[in-house]
């Protein structure tokens, strides 16, 4: 192939006649380069994929099978082909009035005619000059048509007129591969297909996008439709809206409704938080949604947390960009499109008329025909990211200068910590010497040396079920420590116990004396395989901490230092008991009012009645759950207990700490040196707040972190990839149903219904996404709530990306497509495209259902007023009483901000509007409208019914940019690589 190019480079640049004509067209040599390296990875494209769409069934040719080179007449001195007219036209002839197709070689379905004149004798792509000579159609003045060809190959007979059909040994046989979407197209003009421009005339194989029965690129929606539709969903809002003003207006429901304005100040979890008064009343109900609109941001700032006020200011950000994108992009788009658009539309009546029946894909890029059009969705997508952009860098800046004037009481005691993780667990020194006799020695390094070898087997085994069986070994050898020391012969503290006072001692004078002890180096030294493994002691690893941060900030600079526990298993049997009780009271009060009510009046006990039944009823209930509950209280206090102690007790080694110190300057140090030589030991970094800390993490050695995160990413990919199958199964369904439902409904409703039902079934799979998202991102090994948290909406996000919105493009599963791509990667850019634009009237529709559902269901907090109602039916039932108002505030605890949902939520929409914000400009209006709501909406709730329970790692907002950059990238090289696929010259 490097001859044949390099002869034609040289044609290109010296011939004289080709210098002019590339100067008269402005064509300059880096286009002529260019021009010339897509030519060449063609050709290369061509020979690595050998299934190519366009094959031949003749035995000497290869019409498009195979490489076309370009044929070039060194001794040829004529000038090019520079004129003519052509047409593309079918071979018939006319049998008795019948016109009949010419015939094909056998075999074939599609052929072509094909002389010498047009083609080269190895049917390759041949030059034209001004003298050469070619089948003519030649047309009469009085109408006829006369067609003049070679009858043979070889290009020396004289050209003739053809009285019948062409030879069949003439006609060169030609095939699509139909199953991957190519078909025979005749072209005439310029035209772009798959990112390759062509000009000229004739019938090729070119791949067709064509829509699938049942696809979501059917869905259409005329002017009437829509309104039909937003009005529908506005009823939906209403609804749910005074659903709302009715719950609001419960007295008994107040503390729920907005429970951060009732917290329980004599609580120490909530006395940081500043005074907040009730929302107002009056206005028919809406007083509380004017004081929203009014708040200002210095207002919003001092009841938030940060990271929850970067999440408001972002909604407002999105509001103000979309509502810039729905004035000057929507309006301007819009009207060109309709303008290129293939309605033939004349008159002011006709206008109106086709703006309310035709299909909104009429305004959307799949109409843009016009050079002026093609430039305008450049010049809009390069407007909408300057402003994009330069809204994000003035939120950066704001949240860079809050964070720098961050108080104190926000802040809290992490500025004065560090967490230090990946302390050594196990180490080959002797047990140290203590005044217990030799035998209890002896037991004791017994078990600690398992213990020791357990602990590190269950860190360097990789698989899942070495995994496990290494946790379930550990267990039993920490329980049989606990257990078996406790009958020895030290009966009140237990082995383990009074060990703990006399190492103890024996650490702090070695401590004292510097490193004469020798517990620091054997703690770092840990032979290979072969030496003996000991677990190191709680308490030495106290003493070893101590040395080495003292060592570093000097003596005296700590103030507070906790070893890190996994007490995951103490506070699920607190939490068990907790709520035991509380049956228990609850029961309590019920049989204690009967019985004393029976006492007093036994005869009301007493007969037939109806009021005698219930009291007997409810007084052998009460008995009944009384019995009960007693009993299970005092099980669950002992389970409790058991537990409680063993914790106490505990000799597990820490592998995690928290250090608080006096001054922040020790902390700062401390986060940023690295304290001991061994890499991937003694890891610091600066701590998270109190409550933000995963302690059970800090507990665990950075292999097992890594190895629960790693877990969970792989399983979010395999749930990313696996929800794919009842996303599709469930569309699939309902498609299969749509005519019956139409057809019950009634046309003029029916359409609008199911397109509702389709949003609402999408909305249940969003929120399945976002459980899965809460759940995988609380099993992951990070060591903050708030890294979980960017986890989780990460999780979230993608899942709704991959299966809701790029899955929804497609009626076929994404990796069937996929292996398309990959066998034809030409083909990406165009068939991705081309299923936006098909789909943009189901991701419109998609967009108006969020609006009207998504808001509302934020606001109305369904869950936890539901909660609150059901936990108080259930205390009267058991009870025979209303709970106490203590009862209520505790049960109206404010649910936690949540950051891992709603940031997902809101960005899937960010996404959606920002891919079809130039294709299909009519959405912009509809996310103004989202982002808005969603900004005034949850104004409110920030303020009153969400409270943060940890300041965090103020994570989200990296999140946010993150997500945003992601999502303009991504709209900007969709457009990049598939606007000059489209035709109608898009590609310049």
């Amino acid at each position: 192939f490097a001859l044949p190019g390099t002869v034609f480079i040289n044609y290109l640049f010296t011939r004289p006649e080709k210098r002019e004509e590339r100067e008269n067209i402005n064509e300059t040599i880096p286009t002529m380069i260019s021009r010339f390296a897509l030519l060449c990875f063609l050709a290369f494209s061509s020979c690595l994929f050998n299934d190519a769409p366009l094959t031949t069934t003749s035995s000497n040719t290869n019409f498009g099978g195979g490489i076309n080179v370009f044929v070039q007449a060194s001794e040829e001195t004529s000038e090019f082909l520079s004129s003519g007219a052509w047409a593309t036209v079918q071979l018939a002839f006319n049998d008795g009035g019948v016109e009949t197709s010419c015939p094909c070689p056998v075999g074939c379905m599609n052929c072509a005619f094909q002389d010498s004149s047009m083609f080269g004798g190895d049917n390759t792509v041949k030059t034209l000059y001004s003298t050469s000579t070619m089948p003519t159609v030649a047309i009469s003045t009085g109408g006829s048509a006369t067609f003049a060809g070679y009858t043979n190959t070889t290009g020396t007979a004289e050209r003739m007129t053809l009285q019948g059909c062409p030879d069949v040994s003439l006609m060169v046989c030609f095939h699509c591969n139909n199953g991957q979407g190519y078909y025979a197209t005749g072209y005439s003009g310029a035209y772009s297909q798959e990112g390759i421009g062509t000009v000229g005339t004739g019938v090729a194989c070119v791949f067709q996008y064509k829509c699938a029965d049942g696809g979501n690129c059917q869905e259409s929606l005329s002017g009437i439709d829509a309104a039909k539709y937003v009005g529908a969903l506005v009823i939906v809002f209403w609804f749910a809206f005074m659903i709302f003003l009715f719950l609001r207006g419960r007295p008994w429901l107040k503390s729920v409704v907005d429970p951060c304005a009732h917290l329980d100040r004599t609580n120490p979890d909530y006395s940081i938080y500043p005074d907040l008064p009730p929302a107002p009343t009056g206005m028919l109900g809406l007083a509380w949604l004017w004081h929203a609109v009014r708040m200002d941001m210095p207002y919003l700032r001092s009841h938030m947390t940060l990271d929850e006020y970067m999440v408001l200011r972002w909604f407002r950000m999105c509001s103000i960009f979309f509502l810039f994108a729905s004035v000057f992009c929507t309006p301007v788009l819009v009207y060109f499109y309709f303008v290129d658009s293939d309605e033939a539309t004349s008159g002011t009546e006709a206008t109106i008329d086709a703006a309310l029946n035709g299909n909104v894909r009429q305004i959307s890029m799949a109409s843009a025909k016009s050079h002026l059009t093609w430039q305008l969705v450049v010049a809009e997508m390069v407007l909408l990211s300057v402003v994009l952009v330069k809204l994000i860098e003035r939120e950066c800046v704001k949240f860079a200068r809050l964070m720098w004037n961050l108080k104190p009481e926000e802040i809290g005691i992490k500025s004065h910590a560090v967490v230090i993780t990946d302390i050594p667990r196990y180490t080959t020194s002797p047990f140290p010497t203590t005044e217990m006799s030799d035998a209890q020695m002896k037991k004791i390094a017994a078990m600690q040396d398992k213990l020791g070898k357990e602990l590190k087997k269950e860190e360097e085994t990789t698989s899942i079920y070495g995994r496990f069986k290494g946790l379930a070994n550990l267990a039993q050898v920490q329980q049989k420590m606990g257990a078996e020391f406790a009958q020895d012969e030290e009966h009140s503290k237990g082995l383990i116990g009074s060990a703990m006072e006399r190492v103890g001692s024996a650490m702090e004078k070695g401590h004292k004396g510097g490193d004469e002890g020798g517990v620091e180096s054997a703690a770092d030294v840990v032979f290979a395989n072969d030496g003996r493994v000991r677990a190191l002691m709680r308490w030495e690893t106290d003493s070893i901490l101590t040395s080495k941060v003292e060592r570093i900030v000097g003596p005296d600079k700590i103030a507070f230092k906790m070893l890190a526990s996994d007490t995951r298993k103490l506070d699920a049997v607190a939490r068990r008991w907790r709520a035991v009780q509380d049956y228990m009271i609850q029961y309590t009060k019920a049989y204690n009012e009967l019985t004393k009510q029976k006492q007093v009046d036994p005869k009301s006990f007493e007969g037939s009645s109806r009021s005698a039944r219930i009291l007997r009823f409810e007084l052998k209930q009460a008995t009944k759950g009384y019995t009960k509950y007693v009993k299970k209280e005092a099980k669950f206090f002992q389970k409790f207990n058991a537990v409680r102690e063993k914790e106490i007790n505990s000799i597990e080694p820490a592998a995690g700490a928290v250090v608080v110190f006096k001054d922040q300057k020790d902390a700062l140090v401390m986060g940023s040196v690295q304290i001991d030589d061994q890499f991937g030991q003694w890891q610091t970094m600066q701590a998270p707040g109190p409550s933000d800390l995963v302690w059970h993490n800090v507990a665990s050695s950075k292999p097992v972190r890594d190895w629960k995160t790693n877990q969970i990413r792989f399983f979010t990919i395999f749930i990313t990839i696996f929800f794919m199958f009842p996303v599709s199964y469930a569309t699939k369904l309902f498609n299969d149903y749509k005519d019956e439902i139409v057809k019950y409904v009634g046309v003029e409703y029916g359409e609008t219904l199911y397109s509702i039902m389709i949003a609402v079934l999408l909305s249940v799979l969003i929120a399945v996404a976002g459980m899965i998202a809460s759940i995988t991102s609380r099993m992951t090994g990070l060591t903050s709530y708030s890294l979980m948290d960017s986890f989780g909406a990460s999780t979230y996000f993608y899942i709704v990306i991959v299966n809701l919105v790029v899955g929804n493009m497609s009626e076929r599963e994404l990796w069937l497509d996929l292996e398309d791509w990959l066998q034809q990667p030409h083909l990406f850019a165009y068939t991705f495209t081309r299923q936006m634009i098909a789909t943009s009237t189901y991701f419109i529709k998609f967009i108006i259902m969020r609006t009207a559902t998504s808001t509302i269901m934020e606001l109305l907090n369904i869950g936890s007023i539901g909660g609150y109602i059901v936990k108080s039916i259930m205390y009267r039932v058991r009870s025979l009483q209303w709970p106490p108002k203590k009862k209520k505030v505790e049960w109206a605890t404010p649910k936690a901000t949540p950051m891992m949902l709603v940031p997902p939520q809101a960005m899937m929409i960010f996404f959606i509007s920002m891919i079809y914000c130039v294709i299909a400009p009519i959405i912009l209006p509809f996310a103004f409208v989202f982002f808005y709501t969603m900004y005034i909406f949850g104004k409110h709730m920030y303020v009153y019914s969400y409270l943060q329970k940890y300041m965090g790692d103020i994570a989200m907002w990296a999140w946010l940019v993150r997500q945003m950059i992601f999502t303009l990238f991504f709209a900007q090289i969709v457009l990049i690589l598939g606007m000059p696929t489209l035709g109608y010259g898009s590609e310049e």
